[in-house]
C-alpha cells in the first residue's frame, strides 16, 4: 500500500495558496496595469496548476476501481484526510460514485463512517448527501448509536445534520 497522504496535503495547500493569490490580486486589478498583470499571472498559475493528485482523479474517473487496489488506497486515504479546496467536493462525489459499486472492506467502511460523523459534527457540504447514501452499506450498531446521540444535540445544526443522516439508516 502506497502512502498518498503527503501528496494529498501538499495538493490541498498549493491549490489553496493559488486560489488565495487570485482572490487577493483580483481586488486591486483595476488600480494599475501592473496590478492587473499580477492578477492575470495569479489566474494563469491557478488554471495551469497540475499535480499527481489531478492525474489520480482523472484515472479514477475513467476507470473501474473495483479490483484496482492502488486506486482504492488512494481514494480512502483522500477521504480520510477529507481535504477542502476548490472542486474537492466534486472529486469526493465522483469517488462516492466509484465506490458505490465496490464491496467495501471493514477498514474502508470505517473511513466512511468517520467522515460522515465528522460532517455531522462540524459542517456538511453538498457532498454530504452522497456520503449519506452509503449509510445502508456501512452502518453498524455503534455508528447508528453515535448518530442518534448527535440527533439529541443542543446545537441545532448538528442535530439537523444527524437527523438527515438518520433518514438513510436501514432497519
Amino acid at each position: 500500500m502506497s502512502d498518498y497522504r503527503d501528496s494529498i496535503l501538499r495538493h490541498e495547500k498549493e491549490v489553496k495558496r493559488l486560489q488565495d493569490a487570485v482572490h487577493e490580486t483580483v481586488k486591486h486589478r483595476d488600480k494599475s496595469s501592473s496590478l492587473r498583470e499580477e492578477w492575470i499571472k495569479a489566474a494563469n498559475e491557478y488554471r495551469s496548476h497540475h499535480s499527481s493528485i489531478d492525474d489520480w482523479m482523472e484515472r479514477i474517473r475513467t476507470s473501474d476501481i473495483a479490483n484496482w487496489a492502488d486506486a482504492r488506497d488512494f481514494i480512502f486515504q483522500y477521504l480520510a484526510i477529507d481535504p477542502v479546496y476548490n472542486n474537492s467536493g466534486y472529486a469526493k462525489e465522483m469517488m462516492v460514485q466509484k465506490i458505490k459499486k465496490c464491496d467495501l472492506s471493514e477498514k474502508e467502511k470505517q473511513v466512511l463512517r468517520s467522515l460522515i460523523i465528522g460532517r455531522i459534527r462540524k459542517v456538511a457540504w453538498r457532498d454530504f448527501r452522497r456520503f449519506c447514501q452509503l449509510i445502508p452499506r456501512i452502518q453498524n450498531q455503534a455508528f447508528v448509536d453515535e448518530i442518534d446521540i448527535y440527533v439529541q444535540s443542543k446545537d441545532k445544526s448538528v442535530s439537523r445534520r444527524a437527523k438527515f443522516a438518520m433518514q438513510y439508516i436501514s432497519p
